[in-house]
């Protein structure tokens, strides 16, 4: 698993890179100023929800007495990671467009 979190990390500062780079002239549209006013709070509730799959997996005893619910949890982890990753990097698309205007 921390594998692939490496591996998410340097794929989005690829993109992040790769994103600023090719943006330089673009304008932001009303619509993405719309989704950029909106996503720190869908970075703040999906962080907050990796909290509480991070609170239910350090259970002493879930993965030997519960070993599905261990399991969904786990899964639920991994796609909050890779969610909160997207929303990181279109924040930072977002961002350097209206910086740029």
């Amino acid at each position: 698993m921390q594998f692939n979190q490496k591996n998410n990390k340097k794929k989005s500062q690829k993109n992040i890179n790769h994103l600023i780079t090719s943006k330089k002239n673009a304008v932001i549209t009303f619509a993405q100023l719309d989704r950029l006013s909106k996503l720190p709070s869908l970075i703040e509730r999906t962080e907050t929800e990796i909290t509480k799959l991070e609170e239910f997996l350090s259970q002493e005893n879930l993965f030997t007495e519960h070993p599905e619910k261990f399991q969904k949890a786990t899964d639920g982890l991994i796609e909050r990671h890779e969610i909160l990753s997207n929303l990181e990097t279109e924040w930072i698309e977002l961002e350097s467009l209206n910086q740029e205007r």
